[in-house]
């Protein structure tokens, strides 16, 4: 907001407002023409993995997504993946996969998403800790793939979410990459 206020008003030397010049005014008044919001929501994210085998069977388990696969329309005859759940989809890119276009920077581990449930936490914290040994290799960072403790040793926590305050527990991904599960309070 402060930068649409600078369209109108700028700053002498001394510091005191100042009316612009019409063309900022100008300016301002074409930006209220775009079609409000802009963007209508997500239609997907992806996220890189360094297993697809792996990580399909942890997220199908741990976050009870359906494992989707379907044709690349940008390489037709190349086989992806997609985790699905509700109306939503988070395309998984292995790591080195061979797709245009890419992030400039694709990297293991560095997602940090939130997911909505209306499962109870505690019963998804329940789940996790019942099952995520089951995915575990010896080599394994040993944070991954692990509910994770937070602030005063506990797992569950409130955080605040697009919608107001949360609820929420995490759990790291067989990569690193954070997971967020939350109630919407």
């Amino acid at each position: 907001m402060d930068d649409i206020a600078e369209l109108l008003v700028g700053t002498d030397s001394s510091g005191a407002l100042q009316p612009e010049p019409m063309d900022a005014r100008q300016k301002f008044m074409e930006l209220q023409m775009l079609p409000q919001p802009l963007i209508q929501g997500i239609d997907h994210v992806v996220i890189s993995v360094s297993n697809m085998v792996r990580s399909c069977n942890w997220y199908e388990k741990m976050l009870g997504v359906a494992v989707h696969q379907f044709e690349s329309a940008a390489n037709p005859g190349v086989k992806r993946f997609a985790l699905v759940f509700g109306d939503q989809k988070i395309n998984l890119h292995e790591k080195a996969m061979a797709t245009t276009p890419l992030a400039m920077n694709p990297q293991v581990g560095s997602a940090d998403l939130c997911f909505w449930t209306n499962v109870p936490v505690e019963h998804v914290l329940q789940h996790w800790q019942t099952h995520f040994g089951a995915f575990l290799r010896d080599t394994d960072d040993p944070r991954v793939g692990r509910p994770v403790v937070c602030e005063s040793n506990r797992y569950i926590v409130a955080r605040t979410g697009a919608h107001g305050p949360l609820k929420s527990v995490y759990i790291y991904d067989l990569d690193g990459n954070l997971i967020e599960v939350a109630n919407r309070e």
